[in-house]
């Protein structure tokens, strides 16, 4: 009669073909689980930084926000100044002779 270590010396030595084979998919499972598992914590990572790089853009849409109020307000600023200086400018070419020697004389006084 065979022992029990007998039966699986022999069981290995008649079918270790189908043996190899089954260790190799148990290493390549095993493989592949930690494999995937890095995988996961990178996602998680990339998930984070995701997260905080939209935090940071929604800070920079409300400065950007802010700025682009302020820039109506220079222009609009900017607008009203050109305006005075068309009108001062342009204005003197539709002076008399006589309002010209007005308008230079009390400017420049002698």
């Amino acid at each position: 009669m065979v022992n029990f270590k007998e039966k699986i010396v022999l069981a290995i030595t008649k079918y270790w073909v189908p043996v190899l084979f089954v260790l190799i998919a148990v290493f390549m499972y095993l493989n592949h689980r930690i494999y995937d598992d890095k995988l996961i914590k990178e996602l998680k990572d990339v998930k984070l930084k995701v997260e905080i790089f939209e935090q940071k853009n929604i800070k920079l849409e409300k400065v950007l926000d802010s700025l682009s109020t302020l820039d109506t307000v220079y222009v609009d600023k900017i607008k009203i100044i050109k305006i005075k200086e068309y009108e001062t400018i342009y204005g003197i070419d539709t002076l008399t002779v006589s309002e010209l020697q007005g308008f230079f004389s009390k400017r420049y006084p002698e």
